[in-house]
C-alpha cells in the first residue's frame, strides 16, 4: 500500500486527512515541515508518528507520494524538489503561480513518469460529474447562460501572506473554483471577452470573467471580502440546473419542463474523490491526465493574464 506524506501540514490538510479516511489503497504516514515541534499534535491526532523536514522523512520513510498544503508562492519550489526524488505530486490549488512554472514541472513529472495532479475537487465530486453527463447528453438543449460563483468574506487579515507574497489575491485564492467548474464543463476553448476587478491598492479582491462558447455565455464570480453568489446556475432552452456550493456540492437541483427534481448524494468528505483519483493514478501508473491538466493550464493561463 502506497504510503504518502502532507507536505506543510496546515488549516487545509484537516481537510485533506479527513477525506483519508475514504480512501482505499494508500495511507498517511507522515508530516513534512519546517517545524516538527509546532505540528506534533497535530499529527498525533491522526495516528502520525513520523514528523521531520524533507530530508528526515524520506530518509525514514518509504514516500511515494505527496500532499502539498503550502502556501501557493512555495508550491514551485516543494513540486520540484518531490518531483526531483521520484515522488508523485498532489498539490493544492493553485498549483503554481505562474503558468511556465507548471508547464516545466508537468514535463518534468511526464518525464520520470511521475503522477502530478491539482487537488480541484469539484471536478471529481458525483454531482458534478452527473451534471457534466447530462450537458454531453443536450438535456438542456442549447445552453444559454452559465453563472458559476465562490463569493465569501475570507478574513484576510488572519492570512498576511495572501496579501503580500506572489500568487496572492481572490483570482488566485478562489478564483480557481469557478474557472475550473466553467472549463472543467465547457472545455478550456472557451474565449474570454470581458473581465472586471475589484481592488485594494494593487490586491485584487473580487470581481468576474466573462467567456463565450458557442451560444452560450458563461460568468465566473469571485470574491474574498464579500459575501455573495456561491453557486453553479446553469439555463438551457429545455431546463436549468442549480447547484449551490459546486465545489463541495452533495446536491443539485434539475428542472425540465416545469418539473423540479433534487438530486442527492451521501458521502463523508468531499476531498475523498480527488484523492482516490490520485491514488488510483499512481497504482495505475497513469502519469499523463490530458482532461485535469488542460484545465490547470487554463486556469494559469487566465490567472496570469
Amino acid at each position: 500500500m502506497p504510503e504518502l506524506a502532507v507536505f506543510s501540514p496546515g488549516t487545509i490538510s484537516h481537510r485533506f486527512m479527513e477525506g483519508m479516511k475514504d480512501v482505499r489503497g494508500a495511507r498517511v504516514t507522515a508530516f513534512i515541515t519546517r517545524n516538527p515541534e509546532n505540528c506534533r499534535k497535530y499529527a498525533a491526532e491522526y495516528g502520525i508518528s513520523t514528523v521531520g523536514t524533507f530530508e528526515e522523512v524520506i530518509r525514514t520513510r518509504r514516500i511515494e507520494g505527496v500532499y502539498i498544503s503550502s502556501p501557493t508562492f512555495l508550491h514551485a519550489d516543494h513540486i520540484r524538489l518531490c518531483l526531483e526524488h521520484d515522488l508523485h505530486v498532489f498539490c493544492e490549488k493553485p498549483v503554481t503561480v505562474k503558468r511556465e512554472e507548471y508547464e516545466i514541472l508537468l514535463s518534468l513529472a511526464h518525464q520520470r513518469g511521475l503522477v502530478f495532479m491539482e487537488a480541484q475537487k469539484a471536478l471529481y465530486l458525483p454531482a458534478f460529474l452527473e451534471i457534466r453527463s447530462l450537458l454531453e447528453a443536450n438535456a438542456l438543449g442549447t445552453v444559454h447562460t452559465v453563472r458559476a460563483g465562490f463569493c465569501r468574506n475570507e478574513h484576510l487579515e488572519e492570512n498576511a501572506w495572501r496579501r503580500t507574497m506572489p500568487g496572492r489575491g481572490a483570482l488566485y485564492d478562489v478564483g480557481c473554483y469557478p474557472l475550473a467548474a466553467i472549463f472543467g464543463l465547457f472545455g478550456t476553448d472557451c474565449e474570454e471577452l470581458e473581465r472586471k476587478e475589484i481592488t485594494e491598492g494593487d490586491l485584487i479582491t473580487g470581481g468576474s470573467i466573462r467567456f463565450r462558447k458557442g451560444e452560450t455565455d458563461l460568468i465566473a464570480e469571485y470574491s474574498m471580502t464579500e459575501d455573495g453568489f456561491c453557486g453553479l446556475q446553469i439555463h438551457g432552452e429545455t431546463g436549468s440546473i442549480s447547484c449551490p456550493s459546486f465545489w463541495k456540492a452533495d446536491h443539485y437541483e434539475l428542472t425540465r419542463n416545469g418539473e423540479k427534481e433534487e438530486i442527492r448524494f451521501i458521502y463523508g468528505s468531499e476531498f475523498a474523490f480527488e484523492t482516490q483519483i490520485f491514488i488510483d493514478r499512481i497504482q495505475t501508473r497513469s502519469v499523463t491526465d490530458s482532461w485535469s491538466e488542460e484545465i490547470s493550464l487554463r486556469i494559469l493561463k487566465t490567472i496570469d493574464r
